[in-house]
């Protein structure tokens, strides 16, 4: 892993590392749930827009608090939480019906807008709260010096 490490930017290989894992278990839960958060009646479809806003929100937290290494590099470690997400989802729209016959084919349009909306909460958690979540690892190793 020390080779990756020097050829992409600080906290990018971790990130990818770990949006590939979110991103693998998300899909195992939806292949099994799925069907009950992607449906075409209106209020199930709000319910799991909301599920997944606040959800999203609380995954970015502590992600970012235990795998993130500083605050210098949220945003390229981020970035590439996302990533493989957005590449994998896009690849699983397109064969929705055969990756998940729990929910059928017909919904892969409102998969796609849901997978969107899951990214657009975690970039804006990033944004709004991503410094704060990163933890300070300087006093955990008695760096810190007390005032």
């Amino acid at each position: 892993m020390s080779r990756l490490s020097g050829f992409f930017p600080a906290g990018v290989v971790r990130g990818l590392i770990v949006g590939v894992c979110v991103w693998l278990i998300a899909r195992i839960f939806f292949r099994f749930t799925g069907q009950w958060f992607l449906d075409e009646v209106p209020l199930t479809l709000l319910f799991g827009f909301a599920w997944m806003t606040v959800s999203s929100a609380i995954a970015v937290w502590f992600v970012v608090r235990w795998f993130c290494p500083s605050r210098e590099v949220l945003w390229p470690f981020g970035i590439a939480l996302v990533v493989p997400g957005l590449f994998g989802d896009a690849f699983i729209t397109m064969l929705f019906g055969l990756i998940y016959p729990n929910i059928g084919g017909r919904l892969a349009a409102g998969y796609g807008s849901w997978m969107l909306w899951g990214y657009g909460v975690t970039m804006a958690s990033l944004l709004l709260f991503g410094e704060r979540a990163v933890k300070d690892r300087s006093t955990e190793s008695g760096d810190a010096h007390a005032s």
